[in-house]
């Protein structure tokens, strides 16, 4: 986790983060708030990746269907 913070690998920030451990499996997982980017400008920067999906997966079936896949 470090390392992915440290060269911005998600590109987000974090606060209050802290380590839990699961008491039935003894797994470490993190805990934290994302204080950036905002929700609005994630999802604006988010919004042409999402309008872009049906389309992919639109034309994947298609080439199922004619056997192009």
């Amino acid at each position: 986790m470090q390392q992915a913070v440290s060269s911005q690998a998600y590109g987000v920030e974090l606060t209050a983060g802290r380590t839990k451990i699961n008491a039935h499996t003894g797994e470490q997982s993190v805990l934290a708030t994302i204080s950036s980017p905002t929700k609005t400008a994630y999802t604006k920067a988010q919004e042409a990746a999402v309008n872009e999906q049906p389309v992919k997966a639109t034309v994947r079936l298609a080439d199922l269907k004619t056997g192009k896949a």
